[in-house]
């Protein structure tokens, strides 16, 4: 009888063959190219969306949107932009597990964020596709929100009386009444798009201010005098009648630095030939000065001409135009 003599097996490891290499290999491949599952599935796709939403954040927080909570649930989520005026929502992002999209509506522009050393361009199309419809969607919603308030506005308005030069707050700012309303201790001051009334801004006697509530805003402002041979555009109501006492030109208050831009472009489209001056808050007191900055923008967008008051040391929260004219006792210089 013949005995074959079997290969030692050492360290207690599988005896060594050709069809146990095979097994070997085809095994170890399914190992490696096959996808996790159960509790390594949850975990991978966990690490996944937090490095996407890592990057997101990240993405975000060099445009000056810091400490941005990232919410992975594919949805539309919007934030307002540092650059731009108060709730404005230009800043928008869809975030999935594994891809995010996220732009500026204002711009157009648009970025796709995946994992490191992913790219799946469908995946960001059908994302970016999702966002502009839902953005078409908001866009009516806000035309028929828009469209209702600008009537609520002027049914309102049109009931208020003229008001009292004696309110506290015009006393306080040196001004006169113009053609503020008055809604018991508030004044109210009306918002044009330059067609009708669409909005207006309520004024209380310690300087409080507050906007209709879902009423247009941006490009809209407070109307005063003619135009002529110059137009002027401030930021405040109070420094809009100020410039409009000590000049007589026609002024359109903005409400807010945010604004002057938007402003200054809907009535360069209406008024193609008259030289615009933005007459800007002076906001020394902050790093970036945004009124003198926003005021540049403005006048820069529509080739006109930007000044600003002079810093004062009796002021150090900043200067506008209506302080000089308290200052200079009714005038400007």
């Amino acid at each position: 009888m013949i005995h074959q003599k079997k290969t030692p097996n050492l360290g207690g490891g599988r005896a060594h063959s050709k069809q146990f290499d095979e097994i070997n290999n085809s095994t170890t491949n399914k190992i490696m190219h096959s996808k996790p599952t159960g509790a390594w599935a949850v975990y991978a796709a966990f690490s996944q969306q937090l490095t996407i939403e890592d990057a997101l954040r990240d993405q975000l927080a060099a445009i000056g949107l810091s400490q941005v909570h990232i919410i992975a649930d594919g949805k539309i989520h919007r934030h307002n932009h540092p650059d731009g005026s108060r709730g404005n929502k230009r800043i928008w992002y869809v975030c999935h597990h594994d891809f995010a999209v996220w732009g500026d509506w204002s711009t157009g522009e648009q970025h796709n964020v995946f994992a490191k050393g992913e790219n799946d361009p469908e995946k960001a199309r059908i994302a970016c596709e999702k966002a502009a419809r839902y953005r078409r969607e908001c866009k009516a919603e806000e035309k028929r929100r828009h469209e209702q308030k600008a009537i609520q506005a002027a049914s309102e308005v049109k009931a208020l009386p003229w008001a009292d030069e004696s309110s506290a707050y015009l006393v306080a700012k040196g001004i006169g009444p113009a053609c503020l309303k008055q809604k018991g201790a508030l004044l109210v001051a009306v918002m044009t798009d330059g067609k009708r009334i669409v909005n207006y801004q309520t004024i209380a006697p310690d300087g409080t201010k507050r906007f209709m509530a879902g009423a247009r805003k941006q490009g809209c402002y407070f109307p005063l005098g003619h135009i002529g041979d110059r137009l002027v555009i401030c930021e405040g109501v109070a420094t809009a009648i100020s410039i409009h006492m000590a000049y007589g030109c026609a002024v359109a208050a903005a409400m807010d630095c945010g604004n002057l831009k938007p402003v200054a472009l809907n009535l360069r489209q209406r008024h193609p030939n008259v030289p615009i001056i933005v007459m800007a808050d002076n906001d020394y007191h902050r790093d970036d000065n945004p009124g003198v900055r926003h005021g540049k923008a403005a006048a820069e967008a529509v080739n006109g001409t930007c000044v600003w008051p002079p810093e004062n040391p009796n002021k150090p929260d900043g200067m506008d135009f209506n302080d000089q004219f308290v200052e200079l006792g009714g005038m400007l210089l």
